[in-house]
């Protein structure tokens, strides 16, 4: 057999024995019922706030990496080195 086909199934007994041992914990302790689906509720919404809080933390990254940000930065990094060695009108020229 192919190795799909046992992960498919040790997959699937993972899933039965979670179940399994979830309907037991209802049925012993009944309190138990209430905080559990509170519980995963609160773990989705905290999950969705997150995946959204990345997805514009890569558009920011993306966004400063860009070309004219990073000659910017560059240039206010040397701009004492600039004006240090007079090469202000060298540097206008080869921006433009």
């Amino acid at each position: 057999m192919s190795l799909f086909f046992w992960s498919i199934n040790s997959g699937s007994r993972l899933l039965f024995e979670l179940l399994s041992c979830l309907i037991i914990a209802f049925l012993f302790n009944v309190f138990c019922v209430i905080p559990y689906p509170l519980m995963l509720f609160m773990e989705y919404r905290i999950f969705l706030f997150y995946i959204k809080g990345g997805r514009a933390l890569n558009f920011l990254e993306t966004f400063t990496r860009s070309s004219i940000i990073t000659k910017f930065s560059e240039t206010l990094n040397g701009i004492s080195s600039i004006r240090g060695f007079e090469y202000q009108e060298n540097f206008r020229k080869k921006i433009s």
